[in-house]
């Protein structure tokens, strides 16, 4: 899956990019990078704080990583709720599928 880390790694050195994508457990995560991940998940805090009554699309496996299967489900649902005339709240982390390209939004 492409995220924006992986992009940022890419453009920062594609050998970066190959290895965070086919050989993690060769990287360790730096003090920096925990930071800098901890400061993401609080400004998705701030952003839902702003837009509230919304609903977070997060669900995650065993090992604490996305289940991208069951967000891409829990999306559509939601939005065939949306199209049958539920009331229509901000999507947080809504996951969308096309051309095996996988998107998750902020």
């Amino acid at each position: 899956m492409l995220s924006k880390s992986k992009i940022v790694a890419g453009l920062q050195c594609q050998t970066k990019l190959w290895l965070g994508t086919h050989a993690k457990h060769l990287g360790k995560v730096s003090a920096q990078q925990q930071l800098v991940m901890q400061r993401g998940e609080e400004f998705g805090v701030i952003a839902r704080d702003q837009f509230p009554g919304g609903r977070l699309i997060r669900v995650l496996d065993a090992n604490g990583r996305v289940n991208v299967q069951e967000a891409l489900r829990q999306t559509q649902d939601i939005l065939k709720e949306f199209a049958n005339g539920s009331a229509r709240v901000p999507l947080y982390e809504a996951t969308f599928s096309r051309d095996d390209t996988i998107v998750m939004v902020d």
